[in-house]
C-alpha cells in the first residue's frame, strides 16, 4: 500500500449507475452479471431507494435502485476530532476511496463481516435472531450462490477462516452467545462448535494459525486459530485516543484494517501496537432509506487486486473499491 500524506477531509460519495443493471427498479433483473469495465470512478454522492420487503433467494440478488439524494450519512471521522491530533507526528495517512465497481446484494440481509473465499467469491455473515446465517456470494455473477441458517437463537458476527489447503475450513462467531462454529468451505455445514469468553464482534485470518478477533471491550484479540487461545491483546488508539467500538476485520500480512463503529470509517492497524497508520472515511458510500443502524459492516481484503470489498447492514449494493492518496 501506498503511503500518503494526509490531507484535509472532503465529503465522500458516489454514483450508483451500473455497468451490470443500470439505473433500474429495484423489481427489475440486472441485465448482465459480468463486469464490462474495471475503470475506477471517483466517489460522488449516491443513495438508493427504501428496501424492499421481496425475500431474496439463492442465485437470484435483487437490481440497485435508482440514484437519489442523499439526506445525510453517518459521521465518518468527523467523530475522531482529527483537527486536535497531529497526525503528521503520529505517522497516519488518510486515504481517499475510489469505487472499481458495484455489486448487487440482498437487502433483506444483516451483514455482520465478510471474508474472502476465494479470487471470484467471498464468505458473508448475516446477524439478527432468527435470521443469522452463513453465505457464498459469487462475485462474478454478482449472485448469491449458497447460504445456511444458523439456531435462531444465535446472532453471528464475524466470520474468517483458517488452515490451508485440505485443511482450511470457516470460523463463525456469534456476539452475546459467545460461540465460535467451525464449518465446511465447501457447503457450509457445521463441523464442531465452541464456547469463547468474550463477545466477538468483527474476525479475520492473520495466518493459517492465528485468527484476530473485534470484541465487546473495544480490544483486539489475537487467537489461535485451533484452540482459541487468546496469544496476545492489542488496545486500538489513535494517538493516545481509542477508538470506537470495532465492527468488522480485515487482515493482510502486516497489518489489521478495521470498521470504526457505526460512524461509516474504517482504520488500519499495525498488529505489532494496535496502533492507527491509516484512515478512510466510507460514509459517503451508505445508501439513503436506511435506518441509523444499517450502517457500513462488512470489510475484506482481496492482495491480488489490492482492492476492499464493503457494505452493510440492509445495504442492496456490495462495492469493490481502492483506497488511495
Amino acid at each position: 500500500m501506498q503511503r500518503v500524506h494526509h490531507g484535509p477531509l472532503g465529503p465522500l460519495v458516489v454514483v450508483l449507475c451500473l455497468w451490470a443493471i443500470g439505473c433500474t427498479t429495484p423489481s427489475e433483473p440486472p441485465t448482465s452479471s459480468t463486469p464490462t469495465t474495471t475503470t475506477t470512478t471517483s466517489i460522488v454522492t449516491v443513495t438508493t431507494a427504501p428496501p424492499s420487503t421481496t425475500d431474496t433467494t439463492v442465485g437470484s440478488q435483487p437490481a440497485a435502485a435508482p440514484t437519489v439524494v442523499v439526506p445525510g450519512r453517518p459521521p465518518g471521522l468527523e467523530i475522531l476530532n482529527l483537527e486536535d491530533i497531529d497526525l503528521e507526528a503520529e505517522e497516519v495517512t488518510v486515504l481517499n476511496p475510489s469505487v472499481v465497481e458495484v455489486f448487487p446484494h440482498d437487502r433483506t440481509a444483516v451483514t455482520e463481516s465478510l471474508a474472502m473465499l476465494s479470487e471470484t467469491e467471498l464468505i458473508e455473515s448475516t446477524g439478527f435472531y432468527g435470521r443469522s446465517s452463513r453465505r457464498v456470494i459469487d462475485l462474478t455473477a454478482g449472485d448469491l450462490v449458497q447460504s445456511t441458517g444458523l439456531e435462531p437463537e444465535l446472532y453471528a458476527s464475524g466470520i474468517s477462516t483458517s488452515g490451508d489447503g485440505s485443511n482450511a475450513v470457516g470460523l463463525q462467531f456469534t456476539q452475546r452467545e459467545q460461540i465460535v462454529q467451525r464449518f465446511n468451505l465447501t457447503d457450509l455445514s457445521l463441523l464442531s462448535e465452541e464456547r469463547l469468553s468474550v463477545e466477538v464482534y468483527g474476525a479475520c485470518t492473520i495466518s493459517p494459525s492465528q485468527t484476530a478477533v473485534s470484541t465487546s471491550s473495544g480490544e483486539i484479540h489475537l487467537l489461535s486459530s485451533s484452540t482459541f487461545e487468546v496469544i496476545e491483546t492489542l488496545t486500538p488508539l489513535l494517538g493516545d485516543q481509542p477508538l470506537p467500538t470495532l465492527a468488522d476485520l480485515s487482515c493482510d500480512n502486516e497489518t489489521i484494517w478495521a470498521v470504526l463503529g457505526a460512524t461509516g470509517g474504517i482504520a488500519q492497524l499495525s498488529i505489532d501496537t494496535g496502533k492507527v497508520v491509516a484512515l478512510a472515511d466510507l460514509s459517503g458510500l451508505t445508501p439513503a432509506g436506511l435506518a441509523e443502524t444499517d450502517v457500513l459492516s462488512g470489510l475484506t481484503y482481496r492482495p491480488s487486486t489490492e482492492t476492499w470489498f464493503v457494505t452493510g447492514k440492509r445495504w442492496d449494493v456490495l462495492y469493490e473499491i481502492t483506497l488511495d492518496q
